[in-house]
């Protein structure tokens, strides 16, 4: 369905073009980051990684913020945190250009939390699957 949209339209104080650029951008990251899982996946020392991740978790050899916190610089660049009224710290807002390394390390960290009771494939039967999808043009 096509529409007479211009593209200097504010959509919510957006323009079109503006809005066009942010799913670009977001659309290529996506993209990155699948390729990026592909090739993680393939690899023996990341999946070892996720499974010491996991067994560390599961025997609760982890970290709590408060702790990780104590080794902080108090006014670190690129991190800022969000307080309710009481002043406590519930959130924090990361600069992924200067600490995008770090933010993945956490992302996966918490996938693999997330994930630890899912049944798990070979990397082999997942390309298998993959294959067989495509050539029943799925």
């Amino acid at each position: 369905m096509k529409t007479n949209i211009k593209p200097d339209s504010k959509i919510n104080e957006l323009t079109v073009t503006e809005l066009k650029a942010l799913i670009s951008e977001s659309i290529r990251e996506i993209l990155e980051d699948i390729i990026e899982d592909g090739e993680a996946s393939s690899s023996k020392n990341y999946i070892n990684s996720i499974k010491e991740a996991r067994e560390e978790y599961k025997t609760g050899n982890i970290s709590s913020l408060d702790d990780v916190n104590k080794y902080l610089p108090s006014k670190m660049k690129g991190v800022k945190y969000i307080v309710n009224e009481d002043g406590e710290k519930k959130a924090v807002v990361i600069d992924l250009k200067r600490y995008r390394n770090v933010w993945e390390q956490f992302y996966d960290v918490m996938i693999s939390i997330e994930r630890e009771n899912e049944e798990t494939i070979s990397w082999d039967t997942l390309q298998a699957e993959l294959r067989e999808d495509e050539r029943k043009g799925k």
